[in-house]
């Protein structure tokens, strides 16, 4: 009997613990790095999880990502001065219902200061896939380290809600 007990309340606990773990938020990123660190040699061995660390000349397919509310890249080290982002996005399906939803796009130095002003982009409707290219925009010198910020938040009056975009390709161009 007393085992009989004790098995029901430990899967009781589980069941519990699992329930408050699935409806527990967890903020992530489209992008990260991940650390490592020989002690022996003091080195710092980086190994990217999303997304490149350098963004080549040319067109580079940076990836694809599902966000909420804001985010930041991880720090890229652009080869050439000049550089303009392309996305092609639509409205997350968790967004549902909440009305229409716009993305906003801006430049940041690697400490995440804004450098370029910001690009606003409008979807209208609940299906509405939009591709966009943000203007060229001149860094000041060849390889500045910067980050990419995207925001998602419902055009016109907020409605309470953190907003979501389905990003299906994320490229850059660089002059």
């Amino acid at each position: 009997m007393k085992n009989f007990i004790r098995t029901k309340l430990i899967a009781f606990s589980m069941a519990v613990s699992m329930m408050i773990g699935f409806f527990t938020p967890i903020t992530t990123f489209a992008a990260e790095t991940e650390y490592t660190k020989d002690v022996d040699v003091k080195v710092d061995n980086s190994v990217t999880r999303a997304g490149v660390e350098t963004l080549p000349y040319g067109w580079y397919d940076i990836g694809a990502f599902t966000f909420t509310d804001c985010n930041y890249t991880t720090v890229k080290t652009v080869q050439g001065s000049v550089v303009s982002f392309s996305f092609l996005f639509k409205k997350a399906s968790i967004d549902a219902g909440l009305g229409p939803v716009k993305l906003t796009v801006q430049i940041c130095d690697e400490n995440c200061n804004p450098i370029s002003p910001k690009w606003v982009y409008s979807l209208n409707s609940e299906n509405d896939i939009q591709g966009i290219m943000t203007p060229d925009f001149n860094l000041g010198y060849t390889g500045r380290k910067i980050r990419v910020f995207t925001d998602a938040s419902s055009v016109g009056a907020s409605n309470g809600n953190y907003r979501s975009i389905d990003v299906l390709s994320f490229s850059s161009y660089v002059k």
